[in-house]
Parts: C-alpha cells; structure tokens; sequence
C-alpha cells in the first residue's frame, strides 16, 4: 500500500483508500521525527529520548511499542516499519518533507514552494519540552529552507500580478522581509492603489523601529518615495459635499445626531486608504450618511434620517472595530449635538468637535466626547482623559443591544416564579415546560424569571441546545461544567461513583477510574451519572433548592431527550426545579413528560403579545412616529422579535416584509457586499462564531464585525443575535455555495476534531469526505459511550452514495454499538452487510471474525466455524500475520473450548498470543494472555492458569481495558482459588464480581458469580452461596445464552447435598444423568454427585464407571477435579477405602506436573477422615481440617 504523508501546514496522512485518521499526539510526532530522519530510520532511542524523555529506558520502549500498536491499529500496517532495534516509514510512504527538501535542492524553487504550505505540524503543541524543543529547532531548519525557495521564485516572476501570494507566503515565515514588502508596494501602486502602498511602507518601518531597532533599506525608502511623488503629482482637489435638505422637511430642521470622525495618521489624505473604504461600508451597512469634505477627513453621521437610542452603541461598535483593524492608519472620534438640516458636515460644531476628538488621540484609539460617554454608560472620571472634553473609549464599555422591557407576560412570571419559590419553602420539586414559536420570548420569560429569585439563594445552572453542530460534551458533562466552582461536591466513597464524579468534572483520569467507566454498560453508566448530578445538584442548592434551565430542546438528539427526561424524575427527591424549553410543534416533549405520570409539571404556551403591550415594548426601543410604530405592532402581530427587528433596521415606509426572515435577509441584501460575504460565511459555522476558525476558514474575507443586532459579540467570539437570524441569513445562500463553504469547514476541521468535521462534511457535496467523518464521528461517540450520538452519525454516514470501504467502517461501527447493547442479531446483520461492502480483504476478515464471535453468543455454532473458515482463507491468500490472524486463532480456541477439543484450545490460543506478543498491542495482548489462561485451565494446568490470568488482569488494570477485566477478572480468583486456596482468593473473587456488578454487565455477573458461588460451597459457606444461587436464577431468565443452564443445576445440585436436601438433589440431577456421560464440560461434575446422592449403591457404581470413563478423554479440569473429590467423599462416607484410595491416586496423578492446594486439602480430609474414623462422617471433619488450614494460611 502507498501513503501520502503531509507535515508541513498540519498533520494529513491518505492512503489509496482515501484520508486516514491518526489523533495519538505522540503518534504523529513519531511520523515527524521519521519523515526528518535521514533515509527515515531512527533507532528506537532516539525516538524514545525525544518522546519519552522523562521515563526510564524500558518504560520508555514500551511506550514507543504502544503507539507503534496504536498507529497500526488505526491505520493498518506498512505505514511504519521495524526491528528491534529501529524504526523507519513504510517503503510505500511519500512525504511532503522529502519532496520539499529535494525540489530546494535541485534547485526547483517553484515545486518547493508548492510543497511548503506552513510550519512543520503547524497547530500542534506538545506538553513535552523535548518534543517542543525538537521541532522548534525543525522548523527553523524547514523555514531557512523555505525562505531561499519564497525568494528564489519571488525573483524569478518579477512583477507580474501572480508574485502577491509568493509574497504574501514569504510574509507569512518573515513578516519583516523587505523584499516581500517591496514587491506588494510595487504591485499596489501599479492597480492605482497608492494608499495601500504608503500605509504598507509605514507598517512595516513602525515594526522595524519596534522590533529591531533599524531603518528600512534604502531600497524600500527609495520605493516609497518614488510611489509618494507620483501620487502628489497626480492628485486632484476633494470638495466638500453638503448635507442634503429633506424634501419634506424645512431647511432650518433640527436634528439630534451622533458624529464618528476618521482622522488619517499618515501621509495618504485622499481618503484611499483601508481605514476609509471599510468606514464607508460600515456607513451603508448601518444606514447612517458618508462626508470626506477635506483630505484625510472623513465623517460618518447617525440619526440624519431618523433618530435611535441605538445608534450611540453602533458608532462605538464601528469605531472600536476600525481602530482593531487599522489601528496604525487612523484614530477616531465620536460626539453628539443637535445638528441643522442642510449645515456643512465639516464645519458643523458636532462635526468640528469629533474631529479634533480624533486628532488629539493616538492612532489606533477611539475618543468620544463626556457628554456621550455617560449616555453610553461610561463614567468619564475613571477613564483616561483625552483633551478638556474628551474620554478614551475601550473596548469593555461598549455593548449589545440593551434587554428589551419586560412586558405583557406578568401572568406567566407569576406562575413560573411562584411555583420556584414553593418548591424551594416545601422542599419539593417540579418540572416546567415552557413551548411557544422561535423568537416569542421564551429565553426573555426565563431571564426575568431568574432575575427575581436571584436574592433568594437559589443555585441556577443553565445550558441550551443549538441548531447546527454537535455539542463535543454530553449533557451530564455539560451540566457538571456549570455547576464547577461553588457547589463543590466531596469525592463519593464507591469507586465506580469517584471515576463517573472525575468524569464528569472533566478531571484527568487514573488507570483504575478509565478502567472502571470502559467496563460499565451503557444503562449502569446513565444511572450512575443521574444519581451523581443529582447529589451535586443537591449539594449546591442547599435547602433552597436548585434550578437547572436547558433552552432549545428542539435541537437536542434523542439521547440528549432521553437523559433530561430521566432527569425530571428526580424532582421527587428534593427541591429541583427543572425548566424545559422549546418551540411548539409536532416533536413536542410534552406528551413524553406526560407519559411519566409526574403530579408537579406546569405547562407553560407562550402565546402573541397583545397589542397594548406590543405597543409599550415598541415605545421603549425606538423612537420613531406614532405612525412608523403603529404599522411596526401591526406588522408583527405580538411577535417579540419581529417587532424588535422592524424597528431597529431602518425600515422605510411601505416596505415592512412579513416575517422575521425575509426581514434578516432583505437586510443583508443592503449590505456592501464584503459584508453581506462574511456574515454569509459566518452562518455556516453556527450561531456561535470563533474568530479563528472564521479566518482559517475563510483566509481571502474579513472576519465579520458587529453589525446592528445581526452580528454581536458574545465574549472572545461573536454571534448571530438570534438563531433565526443565523437560520435567515444560512439559508440565503444558495444550496451549492453552502456545499462550499461547508466543504472548508470540514476540511479545517478533519483531523483535528471529528464532530464538526461531520457536522459541515455532511452537509457539502463531497459524499466521500462526509462518510469519512461520520465514520470518525461515529467511532469518537462510541469510545466517549455516547451511543445514541453515535447513531446519528452512523444513519447519516450510511445514507451516501460514498466509499464501499468507508460504509464497510460505519456498519461495523453500528454493529458494535447493537452488540454492546445486547442486540446480538441485529449487530449479526451489520457484521454482514459491512462485509458486503468492503473491498480490502483485511476488513473483510475482521468482519468474519466478528461474525463467529456473534454466532459463538447465539450457539450457533456450526455458523460460527464457516465464518472462521472463510476467514482463514482470505488471511492464508493474502499472507495475513499479526492481531488479525491472532484474532482467528482466538475464536478458533473458543470454539474448541465448547467443542471440548481441548487441545486445540490451547494450541489456537498459544498460537495467538505467539502472534500478539512481537506487535505490542495491549488489548490484543491482554486477551492473548486471558486465552492461554483458559487454555491451560481446561487442560488442567491450573498453576499456570492462574499466571495468565494475572498478566491478563494486570495490563487491563494499567491500560483501563474494563472489559478484559470483567472476563477474565473472575477466571483469576477461581484458579487461585483451587492453586492455593485461602482468602485472597475470595478477595478477588469479590472484587471481580463487585466490577461486574458495578458495571451493569449482567453477563460477566453470572460468570463471576457461578464461580464465587462453587468457590463458597467448596468452603461450605452455604448461606453465601444461596445468596450467589438466586441471584444467578434471576439473571439466567433474561440472558440468551442459555448454555449457563446446566452449570447452574450443578451448582444448585451440590447446595442441595450440602444442605441436606438430598431429594431435591435427586429430583434436579435426574434429567442431566443421561446426557451426562458424553458432556466433557460439566458431565465428571455430575456423575461424581450422582455417587453422593442416588439411593442405589449399584447405580453409583454404574455412574462412578462412566465417569471414570468420561474424565479419561479430555474432559475439562474442573469436571475431573470434581468428579475425583465427590467420589472421594463417597468413599469416605460409605467407608470404602478401596474406592477412597483410588480416587486420592487419581488426583494426585492428575496434578503431578502442577499440585494444587484445592487437591492437597480434599487428600488430607479424607485421609484424616479414615486413619482416625471415630463415627463422624466426612462433612464434619472436612470443615475442621478446612478451618484448620485456612488459619493457617492466614497466618502465613
């Protein structure tokens, strides 16, 4: 196989299969240090120095192991290659570092340049000094490189239009390279741009006095003097524009206005500059009037066509963002005052009095004058003087748009409120539904809610949904974030409980809590996690209760639903008020809050604002005619946000559209279209905008900047004002330029974090690219257990017309989460049509595999050797080694076990693990070293057994593998216990059946307990045992494997013996004693009881026989331990020495090569039960002798 390894601008790795996925960190510095190494090889020291630098030598190799096993694992093989001794990259790998390092060298500066597309792993940061180390001395070598390339082809193209992006690269490793620089001055001034020109120049000479101390060259002086000339030469005269009289307004009006002057630092003052043109967008977009009377002047006013409250915020909004975006170019000034109808802009007072605020302040500040400083908030005594009359504007004193009044929803508060402060004085609590359509107050209602229970020691936490994207945490883990901090919670005592608390808090992990959360079934894993944030909930409300608000449920998944709604049910447990919004429709909650028969649930419809309190709220926003404000109420017909929207966007008369969004779109349709862009753009990334992400995505655009309540900021990042002007604006870009824009957000996003990476790649129309990322989204959910997440993904991922492979990746996903659930068939026919799909024969065996194992669950047997055959056939055709040839020989030895093939267990088994050892894989190992344990178990090497187990348990405990713990965990305690018998083995008996209990895995359950439960009849600890017997009647009803049956009526059988109820022993063995004589697994068990409890002497001798005969071919070690020690015991009772004396010969002769204490104990009963036979029988003196030993090994 080929792989394309790209390292330069970011981590991406391809195969011929398509991209390829590799998150480990340390994974991907290894690809680095590989690709760097001369001829790709490195020793495995070196790499392990680097990478491992605090940890010893071995510990240190057997990291680099485990991600040599993670990389194969999540790429396949070839990709990196080895010995014992070194590392290297795959014959088949191609990396962009060597093709970039060879094109410099022979001197092809334009393919370098090509290659180098950004720093080496650019965005990835290690915590490890040395990595970091090792790469930052990388990517100067790389750099150097690169900058002889940028400079060898900059020269070579000369100044032809196509030199910018040269230049603009070359910047972006150098931004004080003057040569780049020179080259855009001299292309700028060429398209006539002159202003940006000079602007360049003084940029860059400010960094160099900055940064360095030093001058331009003479060079680029001589450039900027020249370009300068020119211009002084060619420019012509500006003349002053007069304000407009209003055609219906006398020439003497007045006018109340809000005045933001620019003022230009440098030497353009032809108003060319960026600081203009963007001034003059910002002018348009918000409606206000644009005058440039003198050179290097330029004024925008607010409130000339009619007056806002809001236009004071908008001048400062505006002027903060020019001053952040063209801070060296300009300064600003913003002022307030009455203005004349038809009076000169520029030597207006208002106009006079913002210019000199611009003039006195530095470049790249705001000055506003005190009156309009208080009017704004702003207390013009702590700020920073600027002049008499002026004050520094910052940006932290400006805002968003003020919350509307209250108003027209008194009743509803009313009940919402009053029903809080009742739960909380009654110590009760109660779920609120709150419904209504987008945009009628619903987040409103709530807000003021909170606002008038704020004195009253309520604990708030809130969280809302949102329209687009999947939240990368769940909600559990969403509503511990918020209530981090003050209500702390002490750590709970069960250890399940302390790794589901660190989860949810988000606190790193120990081995043991990873290892407790990986064994928990999806059902345990949700109870726990109710029971858990319902105590923090507790906690940190007090007596006074606590408020949990979730807004938009519309937007929630089924799982998310799910959880909540669980949740409300704990409002029966103390004062929790839970408050669910959402909009009205057909999906509604309410039928399913219903469904849970809860008495304290309020149902609260949100319904249109009546007139006389539409009219209020238009009062308080706008200050308009009556007659604007009277069609505005009409207009919106008591919707809230309507209202607000037709009054704050500049509406003409006759022009009112007819919802909220044609209104957002035919106001972007105003829009310059630089800004009618970014906001474009922007809608596809979410309500919710990271800056970053925005100029990653969409490098060639300005990033959006506020603009009237369409775009605000929200903290670091800015945000659409509502969900339905972010829905407006999404959707008025044409389907197939959101495919675009969606299909580069995928392309920021692929690689480093799977859920947006879905979220946009499914909605471009690169159906490959999409089922990739819902494959990678599908996996994540899935390793994170959030399976009803996970689903989604999987359901989108299979609806595309997309790569077989890919479709082959997300049906087996499917099927792991049905199999995890308990759904063995439909996980069975996922197995099958990923099978279908696939086209690489590896996948193909891994589906087979997977198969047999299924089938193996259902006892289907017969079905289970053909997949394994068919397997085995691809694998030997293709020369298949490594964990997917282990993972046949695994099942191969599963199926042997139930066969009772024995040997063939242990050799398959062996086998395997011989083929798992060299990859260092530790779950694969881990299981490698469970099946020999079961191998040699059942072939009686007990001894040995137990070591397997133990190393099996050991690397699942260090690695956090829960559910190698939980299968073989219990095998551990049982063969300790017949090794050498005492109570560390009942201490590990419990610990495993406590995980499994704990875990919710009802199969592992019945496991560890059939073996606890023989473990405890064996001590005659009769009491425990019938506690361990019921419990296993209960859970054999629901389980599906029902070849559990008869080794729970052994066990049954044996606690009726050893409670005297010899009858209800006979009656239970009876339908077992004819198949008995041919079941290897459990037939030496019975026809060893069948000595101790059937009334005929001649019948025990008959079944003694066939028992003799069974326990001779292969029968499994328990079987004939068994059937020796209840012969024995027979012997002893009946006082047949004979018998007793062969029966002690016969497990002594079977435990010769590896003794075992559970054997020299039952010997030494019997023996001391016939030298000093006094009348007792075996029972009495066995419990003695055991008591006695028992101490003894206490003690020792």
């Amino acid at each position: 196989m080929t792989w394309s390894l790209d390292l330069l601008g970011g981590f991406a790795l391809r195969s011929e299969a398509g991209d390829c996925s590799l998150n480990p960190r340390k994974g991907r510095a290894l690809l680095a240090m590989l690709a760097l190494a001369r001829n790709g090889v490195l020793t495995r020291s070196q790499v392990a120095s680097v990478l491992w630098e605090v940890s010893d030598i071995e510990q240190a190799r057997s990291s680099l192991r485990q991600t040599l096993a993670q990389i194969r694992r999540a790429v396949g093989p070839g990709l990196v290659e080895g010995d014992t001794e070194t590392v290297r990259l795959g014959q088949g790998v191609t990396s962009d570092i060597a093709l970039f390092r060879q094109a410099a060298a022979d001197g092809e500066m334009a393919e370098a340049a090509r290659h180098y597309r950004g720093e080496l792993l650019e965005g990835h940061v290690f915590r490890e000094r040395a990595i970091e180390d090792y790469l930052a001395l990388e990517r100067t070598r790389l750099r150097d490189i690169a900058l002889s390339a940028f400079l060898a082809e900059l020269h070579r193209i000369g100044e032809r239009p196509e030199a910018a992006p040269i230049a603009h690269r070359l910047l972006a490793i150098d931004p004080l390279q003057e040569a780049a620089h020179r080259r855009l001055m001299a292309l700028d001034a060429a398209k006539g741009d002159g202003a940006a020109a000079l602007s360049r120049f003084r940029m860059l000479k400010e960094r160099l006095h900055r940064d360095l101390d030093v001058a331009p060259e003479a060079e680029t002086t001589q450039l900027f003097d020249a370009i300068r000339n020119r211009r002084s030469h060619g420019a012509s005269s500006q003349g002053g524009e007069a304000l407009p009289a209003g055609s219906d307004q006398p020439s003497a009006h007045l006018r109340q206005v809000i005045v933001l002057a620019g003022f230009d630092a440098g030497e353009d003052t032809n108003g060319g500059s960026d600081w203009a043109r963007r001034m003059a967008e910002c002018a348009e977009s918000d409606g206000a009037r644009l005058f440039a009377e003198n050179p290097g002047e330029m004024l925008v006013i607010f409130g000339l066509d009619r007056t806002s409250d809001r236009h004071a915020e908008q001048a400062a909004t505006i002027a903060l963002d020019l001053a952040a975006a063209h801070g060296e170019q300009a300064s600003f000034g913003l002022a307030e005052e009455t203005m004349v109808i038809g009076e000169k802009a520029g030597t207006s007072r208002v106009g006079m009095r913002a210019l000199r605020l611009a003039a006195a302040t530095e470049p790249g500040s705001v000055a506003l004058d005190r009156r309009l400083a208080s009017r704004l908030g702003i207390d013009p005594a702590a700020s920073l003087a600027v002049g008499q009359n002026g004050v520094l504007l910052e940006h932290r004193v400006t805002s968003t748009r003020p919350k509307p009044p209250f108003v027209g929803r008194q009743q509803e508060i009313a009940q919402i409120v009053g029903a809080i402060r009742s739960s909380a004085e009654e110590e009760s609590g109660l779920t609120i539904h709150v419904t209504g359509e987008a945009g009628i107050g619903k987040t409103r209602l709530i807000e003021e809610a909170i606002t008038q229970i704020s004195a009253e020691n309520i604990r708030c936490v809130s969280m809302s949904f949102s329209a687009f994207g999947s939240a990368t945490t769940s909600v559990p883990h969403r509503i511990a974030e918020a209530l981090t901090g003050d209500g702390e919670v002490d750590p709970p005592c069960d250890p399940h409980d302390q790794a589901i608390f660190a989860d949810l808090r988000g606190a790193p992990l120990t081995p043991s809590e990873t290892l407790r959360l990986s064994a928990m079934v999806p059902a345990e894993r949700r109870r726990r996690e109710l029971n858990m944030l319902g105590l923090m909930l507790r906690r940190s409300g007090g007596r006074s209760g606590a408020l949990l608000v979730v807004e938009d449920c519309h937007w929630a998944g089924l799982g998310a639903l799910d959880f909540l709604l669980d949740l409300t049910d704990m409002t029966s447990w103390f004062p929790l008020c839970i408050v669910l919004t959402e909009r009205s429709g057909e999906a509604s909650l309410a039928p399913r809050i219903a469904a849970r028969g809860q008495a304290s649930l309020i149902r609260i419809a949100l319904a249109p604002l009546p007139p006389k309190a539409a009219d209020l709220l238009a009062g308080s926003i706008a200050s308009t005619s009556e007659e604007h404000r009277r069609q505005a109420v009409e207009k919106a017909a008591g919707h809230p946000l309507f209202l607000l929207r037709l009054l704050e966007d500049g509406w003409r008369e006759g022009s009112l559209p007819a919802t909220v969004t044609s209104l957002v779109q035919e106001q972007i349709e105003r829009l310059p279209e630089e800004i009618r862009t970014a906001l474009r753009q922007a809608s596809v990334l979410g309500r919710i905008v990271d800056p970053a992400a925005y100029r990653a995505i969409f490098p060639a655009s300005p990033l959006p900047t506020p603009t009237g309540d369409l775009m605000i900021r929200s903290g670091d990042e800015l945000a659409f004002g509502h969900d339905l002007v972010q829905q407006a604006i999404y959707h008025s870009v044409p389907p197939d330029i959101r495919k675009v824009f969606h299909g580069r957000a995928a392309a920021y996003y692929r690689g480093v974090s799977p859920l947006p990476w879905a979220d946009h790649a499914l909605l471009s129309d690169d159906a490959a690219d999409g089922s990739r990322a819902a494959a990678a989204a599908a996996s994540a959910m899935i390793a994170s257990r959030r399976f009803a997440a996970a689903t989604t993904y999987i359901e989108a991922g299979l609806a595309l017309d997309a790569d077989p492979e890919v479709i082959a990746e997300i049906y087996s996903c499917r099927a792991g989460t049905r199999r995890i659930r308990g759904d063995l068939n439909g996980a069975l026919q996922d197995y099958r049509s990923a099978f279908g799909k696939a086209t690489r024969d590896e996948t193909r065996i891994a589906m087979l595999v997977r198969m047999a194992l299924v089938f193996h669950r259902l006892d289907r047997g017969a079905e289970a050797d053909r997949a394994l055959s068919d397997a085995e056939e691809i694998a030997d055709t293709i020369g298949l080694g490594g964990i997917g040839r282990a993972e046949i020989h695994e099942q191969r030895g599963n199926r042997a076990f139930v066969r009772a093939d024995y040997l063939t267990c242990f050799y398959h088994h062996q086998t395997a693990l011989k083929l798992v050892e060299p990859v260092g894989d530790v779950r694969a190992l881990a299981r490698a070293y469970g099946g020999m344990g079961d191998a040699t178990y059942v072939v009686g090497r007990i001894r040995s057994a137990y070591g397997f187990f133990d190393k099996a348990v050991t690397i699942a405990e260090e690695n956090g593998l829960g559910m190698v713990l939980e299968e073989f965990g219990f095998m551990r305690a049982y063969a300790l216990h017949l090794a050498d018998p005492g109570p560390k083995a009942f201490i590990l008996s419990d610990l495993a059946l406590n995980n499994s209990c704990s875990s919710g895995a009802a199969r592992a359950e019945m496991l560890a307990r059939q073996t606890r439960a023989e473990m405890r009849l064996n001590a005659l600890d009769v009491e425990g045992a019938a506690e361990d017997l019921a419990r296993l009647d209960q859970l054999l009803e629901s389980d599906p494997e029902r070849r559990f049956a008869t080794t729970l009526d052994v066990l049954h059988i044996l606690f009726c013996h050893r409670t005297g109820d010899i009858e209800e022993a006979r009656r239970r063995l009876h339908p077992h004693l004819v198949g008995a004589k041919d079941d290897t697994f459990n037939g030496g068990f019975l026809l060893g009881l069948s000595a101790l409890v059937l009334p005929d002497e001649a019948e025990r001798r008959t079944m003694i026989e066939a028992g003799r005969r069974l326990v001779a071919w292969h029968s499994a070690s328990h079987s004939v331990l068994w059937f020796h020690r209840l012969v024995l015991e027979h012997a002893v009772n009946s006082a047949d020495d004979k018998l007793a004396r062969e029966a002690i010969e016969a497990l002594q002769d079977y435990t010769k090569d590896e003794p075992l204490g559970w054997t020299d104990l039952a010997i030494a009963t019997a023996e001391a039960a016939m030298d000093g036979r006094t009348g007792g029988d075996l029972t009495a003196r066995r419990e003695a002798t055991m008591l006695h030993d028992l101490v003894h090994m206490q003690r020792k």
